[in-house]
């Protein structure tokens, strides 16, 4: 943060942490539902079955069986986990976007001026660029993940009664490192690297969504404009206006988040219930200490639907979360960025990644 003003990609990072810490919050006992569900095996999915019909039916069991204080468990390693993972994401996704832009307008003698926001940088490099954050981000914010899934899956441990209060988050740090060392904070590391297809599924869909809403809305703008020109008296003002810059509502973000985060938690599903079982199992529970472990037991004993247990709630909790962040992230990015400049005094840098909006 030099005399050159603000980084964007600085002020992507503030918005999208804000974001998702406020998205966190509305939706955390879904994410404790599904991680509940997610974890629970055998014979102690029975009165699950029973709601399977009902989404609602089954979500509600759970809010009447655990008490607020289980649905809230994890909450602050959970909140940190969200303000560093979208804040680190979205810093090296904008930084990293704006290079694949830089680059395209070079190899192709691109001298146009539009925003990296608005510019395709084609298929290959819209799956690349969150892959490469995602590993970034996976390999800076994985021990608060561990912690935040232990607490939350506490009640499913050994030894463990669902009316006893959960641990606290130095109690669980310190159980982790008692029973792995440090390495213990990196459990499920494989899996989530793995998991990257998630994001890099999400946001290809995310801006290709974008990009079509973009197109329609611009579409009809044309539209609409020509006929008002065409209405119009000839040389009058009316007939001279230019068509209006589009830009998107925040629904019409919201819904592009939240389709875009369906269709990828559906393709890697089975991945996010292994990760889960890993982290939030302890020593005392044998055979769930490696990926492949986990695997073949959850396999042996449950069957394919033993892979996408806690899916609806999890389909339900993800894709609010994911458009509650992306769209709270576009309505506070101009504050962020207000903030920021009165802060440090200089402006800030013009081009705005487009991390969140195609």
């Amino acid at each position: 943060m030099s005399g050159q003003g603000v980084s964007n990609a600085v002020v992507e990072g503030c918005s999208g942490a804000l974001g998702s810490v406020i998205a966190m919050l509305a939706t955390y006992p879904l994410k404790t539902i599904y991680t509940l569900q997610a974890l629970s095996t055998g014979e102690s999915s029975a009165p699950e079955a029973a709601d399977s019909g009902n989404k609602l039916l089954s979500v509600l069991r759970f809010m009447q069986q655990y008490k607020l204080s289980t649905l809230y468990a994890g909450l602050p390693p959970n909140i940190v986990e969200a303000a560093l993972s979208s804040g680190v994401y979205f810093f090296f996704y904008s930084k990293l976007r704006e290079m694949a832009v830089a680059w395209t307008r070079s190899s192709k003698a691109d001298g146009s001026g539009a925003e990296s926001r608005s510019k395709d940088i084609g298929m290959l490099a819209s799956l690349l660029v969150p892959l490469v954050a995602g590993a970034l981000n996976q390999l800076t914010t994985m021990p608060a993940s561990v912690v935040a899934t232990r607490m939350q899956g506490y009640s499913s441990l050994p030894g463990a009664s669902k009316g006893q209060r959960p641990p606290g988050t130095l109690e669980t740090i310190a159980a982790v490192f008692r029973e792995s060392g440090l390495g213990g904070f990196w459990k499920g590391l494989l899996p989530s690297m793995i998991l990257l297809a998630n994001p890099s599924v999400q946001y290809m869909l995310y801006e290709k969504i974008i990009t079509m809403m973009r197109f329609w809305k611009e579409q009809r703008v044309a539209a609409a404009a020509a006929a008002a020109a065409a209405a119009a008296p000839a040389g009058g003002e009316d007939s001279k206006k230019p068509a209006p810059k589009v830009t998107l509502s925040a629904f019409e973000v919201f819904a592009a988040g939240a389709l875009a985060k369906i269709g990828a938690t559906i393709v890697t599903y089975p991945l996010i219930v292994i990760k889960a079982r890993m982290q939030a199992s302890s020593k005392a529970a044998p055979g769930s200490s490696s990926t492949w472990g986990t695997i073949v037991d959850t396999a042996r004993y449950e069957g394919v639907g033993g892979f996408y247990k806690g899916l609806r709630a999890k389909i339900l909790q993800t894709a609010l979360n994911a458009a509650l962040m992306l769209m709270l992230k576009e309505q506070l990015h101009g504050a962020t960025k207000t903030a920021l400049t009165c802060a440090f005094s200089t402006p800030v840098v013009a081009v705005k990644a487009p991390s969140a909006a195609g």
